[in-house]
Formats: C-alpha cells, structure tokens, sequence
C-alpha cells in the first residue's frame, strides 16, 4: 500500500488530522508525523527514512506553515528526492490565503479554503489514481517564479551574468515566450555546456540526443535560441571563414539553467545546493558554499575535527569577520551544534582534504547569501 507523507504545521493539526483520516478512509496510508514520531528519534534520519518509502509527500500549506522551519526542512527534502528518485511525489494543499511558493506552483494543487470536505475526496480520488491534473507549462512556471524572485533570489539567478543585464521582467518575458522544444532544448544546452564557445555541430547533437528533433528541427530551434538571446555568436575570430558558426553562451541562459534547476521540474538536471542550513544538514552529498566572509562545508564522509577528538563533523560553517567563529555538527540531525570562539580553516577539520572524497566531476557553484537568511533554524548564535 502506497504510503502518503502529511507535512504540517503543529497550528494545522487539526486540518491535517482530517486529511489523515480521509486518506485511511480511502483505503490509503498516510503518515502522520505528530502521531508517529516519538521523543528521542533522530528526526531528520526518520524524516528520510519515510520520505524514501513514500509515494505522496501532501503538504498542508497555511501562511502559519511557511514560517515554520521543520515544515520546509520537509518539503525541501521531498522535493530533493523527487527530482532525484520521482519519488514522493508533491501535492500542495493550500488551507488559506497564503502564497504558494512559485517553485510549488506547477505541483498538484488543491484548494481547502471553503470547500474543505470536496477537496478531501478530490485528494483521496488523486493520490488513488483517478484523475488527473492538468499541468502548468514548465515556461510558465520559470518566467513567474524570475518575475516574481526577491533581490535575494534575483541575486543568485542572475550573478555572474557578464555580458548583458537582464532585468527580471526581461528574463521572465524571452522564456515565457519559448515553445516547449525551444525550452527543454534550451535547458539541455545549458546543462551541458562546458566550453568558452560551441559549434553549431555541437548543439544540434545536444539538442538530438535529448529530443526526437532531427538536425533541421535542431538548427532551427538554435536560431529561436540566438534571437531571443539565450545564443550569442562568437566574436574572437573570423568566421566567415569557417565552416559553421560558433556561439557563446547568453546570460540568460544563464539564468535560465539555475532558475530550472530550482524549479524541479527536469529530472536530468541535479537539483541546486542547499540555500538554507536545515537543508544543508539533510544533504546526502558533500558541498561547498562561499559567501563573502564566510563559507558552510558538507562532507562526503564524517571528518575528525580539532574542536572536539570524541566526535566527527558532518557539517562545518565558519565565519570570516571578526569575531571569527566556527559551528560544527556532529550528526546530520544534530539540533544543538558544537560552537567554539576560536577560528578553524576547513583543513583543521580533518587531517587531509575534505574534499577527497567527493563524486568526480560533481560540480561547486559559489553562490552567495545572507547568514541570517542562511541560519533559518536559529541555531548560528553570534
């Protein structure tokens, strides 16, 4: 029987008990986590372990749940394993008028307010199979989530960007305006691309061995690309002398290969880095963040640390501006981190590179962002 995660915050119990009840009236098996989490377990290792099994992660969505930091520990696991294994799948359950997160906003959607028992048999009649939802095009999707990005996410989508400025209503506009082809080609050529300039060749055979496009549907859809600016012809030599064009890389292909790989929405792109330290700690792979005066590490494997010799560290961030100071966690469910006044560099951590043993070719993006924003469970004191 498929197992039905319930992602709530603990002022929604009541709502969320009812949809619990529902779900087992239906002959489903929903997980209820109030019910089902006793004092002591690791909750994150729990959280996982279910998450793993479930085949519906159903998040009760108030204005009250976007504020809770364990409510979107959970939802950004479910969506991290979703990109990652399609599985659980994410279904919103929107209780009042709170805004639904843009990267939501494509998912199963049902609407509680006012109509709360329709909305339970239409959830119980989805996650049993009957019915469908009608999907929101994945351009829709990407153009409002830039449009409608605050100066912090607008900062992370478009740094970098180089050559031209965007601005967000521009972005939004130039990928709202794709045709589905042109899109899912898109993403692939910014997925790929791995060099200064590439030959026409190069991107008709992305875009072919991704899609059921034959070289002229190829050709085309890299000229929609080039005009709309996602593709912008190399300069550096003489071309006219050459057999086929080259092309570099628009920052707003830039923009869009971040903002798709946010959105969740293509299984083949990894999903981002972690953003925020709840997710950091639930991460199974090893990262590396920078931000200007300060930098947060997760291992591939836990280190030995100068801190403390009785344990290993799973995850470090350390602070660059004085007073320089370090948190280490030992677990990655540990909620009370091990802090020390004194300044250690990430080689302190362990007695060789902390880096060693990450996957091969795993690619570090350096992104920056707030540490207040970056601490969203109040644990970085000072």
């Amino acid at each position: 029987m498929d197992k039905i995660f319930v992602s709530h915050a603990h002022e929604d119990r009541e709502a969320a008990h009812q949809v619990t009840v529902a779900l087992a009236k239906a002959g489903l098996n929903p997980w209820l986590d109030a019910q089902e989490l006793r004092s002591g377990d690791e909750l994150l290792k729990t959280i996982a372990t279910v998450l793993a099994e479930a085949q519906y992660f159903v998040i009760v969505l108030s204005r009250t749940a976007l504020t809770k930091s364990w409510v979107l520990t959970e939802l950004r696991m479910a969506v991290t394993a979703e990109i990652e294994r399609a599985h659980p799948r994410v279904v919103v359950l929107r209780l009042d008028d709170c805004e639904v997160p843009i990267e939501l906003r494509h998912k199963v959607y049902l609407d509680f307010r006012g109509r709360f028992d329709d909305a339970l048999k239409q959830l119980a009649d989805h996650v049993s199979g009957v019915g469908q939802a009608v999907p929101i095009p994945k351009q829709t999707v990407l153009a409002e989530m830039i449009a409608n990005a605050d100066a912090e996410l607008w900062a992370r989508l478009s740094a970098g960007g180089g050559r031209e400025e965007w601005k967000q209503s521009e972005a939004a506009n130039v990928i709202r305006d794709l045709r589905s082809d042109e899109l899912e080609a898109a993403v692939v050529i910014g997925s790929k691309w791995s060099e200064y300039k590439e030959w026409d060749s190069d991107l008709v055979q992305m875009i072919c061995r991704t899609s059921d496009t034959g070289d002229a549907g190829a050709r085309r859809i890299i000229k929609r690309l080039a005009a709309a600016g996602f593709l912008e012809e190399a300069d550096d030599l003489d071309y006219s002398k050459q057999r086929e064009h080259a092309w570099c890389d628009g920052s707003v292909l830039l923009i869009l290969r971040r903002a798709a790989r946010r959105s969740g929405l293509f299984p083949s792109l990894s999903p981002p880095l972690p953003e925020r330290l709840s997710s950091l700690l639930s991460y199974g792979k090893a990262v590396e963040i920078f931000a200007k005066g300060w930098y947060a590490v997760r291992f591939a494997t836990p280190v030995a640390t100068a801190l403390d010799a009785s344990g290993e560290v799973v995850v470090a961030v350390s602070r660059h501006a004085d007073p320089r100071r370090t948190w280490v966690f030992r677990s990655a469910d540990d909620r009370a981190p091990l802090s020390a006044e004194r300044y250690f560099a990430p080689t302190d951590l362990t007695p060789s590179n902390p880096f060693a043993s990450m996957p091969e070719g795993y690619d570090l993006e350096h992104v920056g962002f707030d540490l207040a924003m970056f601490d969203d469970l109040n644990l970085l004191q000072g």
